[in-house]
C-alpha cells in the first residue's frame, strides 16, 4: 500500500489545547495498492479546514476523466407517419 500524500492542513488532529499542552499529529492517512492507483490515477486528498471538531475533514477527490460521452442519434421509421415528426426533426436535428 501507498500513502497517497496530502494537500492542505499539515496535521489532521489536535488535542485543542494551545501553547505547549497543544498536540497535534497527522492521524488520518490514505493509502491505496497499485490497481487502485491505475484506477484513479489522478485522486488527491486534501486536509480542510475543522470547524469545532478535533478532526479536519479529509476530502478524496478522484478526478475521474471528464471527456463527454457522444451522443448516438437513433431514428425509428415508424416516426414519419407521425404528421410532427418532420418539424421536429427540422427542429431538433437541424
Amino acid at each position: 500500500l501507498r500513502d497517497l500524500g496530502y494537500r492542505g492542513c499539515r496535521y489532521s488532529w489536535s488535542n485543542g489545547r494551545s501553547s505547549v499542552e497543544q498536540i497535534r499529529c497527522r492521524l488520518d492517512i490514505c493509502v491505496a495498492n497499485a490497481d487502485w492507483m491505475l484506477w484513479f490515477p489522478r485522486a488527491s486528498i486534501s486536509h480542510e479546514t475543522n470547524g469545532i471538531s478535533d478532526h479536519c475533514p479529509v476530502l478524496l477527490a478522484l478526478h475521474a476523466n471528464s471527456k463527454a460521452k457522444k451522443k448516438v442519434t437513433r431514428f425509428e421509421t415508424k416516426w414519419v407517419k407521425d404528421k410532427k415528426c418532420g418539424d421536429i426533426i427540422s427542429t431538433v436535428w437541424l
